[in-house]
């Protein structure tokens, strides 16, 4: 949750590698003291966190969701760990490509504009990640994608 700069750890001939990608690059990327200062909030943050209690947290929105969205045609609803071995749930919405796409879509053109993960777009999967959500955004959310899926059915869309 850290501004878009970063730290980057590892074994020296790795981060020499990545370091050799920055030729060039130079002063339009220059971090400033701003990106800094959020870089260690955001750290600061991370590393007092309790794991557990935010795990809780996420699982308790999670399940709102589901609830709130209820039953979405032509939307199968699964809870999905996150691949990178994280301690994140995430609601998946599978579907067909299209509609995926469309959801996905419909969301972002919305007011507030809802940002999925949208990495399996391709395979009819919509990610919904709960780590920045708050209760009323879980309503938000649910509300669009039922007005969504509704508009779609009134269209004749059924993908």
């Amino acid at each position: 949750e850290g501004p878009t700069t970063g730290i980057l750890l590892g074994r020296e001939d790795l981060i020499a590698a990545a370091d050799a990608q920055m030729v060039g690059v130079a002063r339009p990327m220059k971090v400033g003291k701003e990106d800094i200062l959020g870089l260690v909030a955001a750290i600061r943050n991370y590393v007092n966190v309790d794991t557990a209690a935010e795990k809780a947290r996420q699982d308790r929105l999670l399940a709102q969701l589901r609830e709130l969205i209820g039953s979405l045609p032509y939307v199968e609803q699964r809870i999905v760990p996150d691949q990178a071995g994280r301690e994140i749930n995430r609601l998946a919405l599978v579907t067909t490509p299209e509609r995926a796409r469309a959801l996905s879509a419909g969301l972002a053109a919305g007011s507030p504009s809802v940002r999925t993960r949208n990495h399996h777009l391709y395979e009819g999967i919509v990610l919904i990640d709960p780590r920045a959500l708050t209760p009323a955004d879980a309503e938000t959310i649910a509300s669009r994608l039922r007005q969504l899926c509704q508009d779609s059915l009134a269209d004749g869309t059924r993908s």
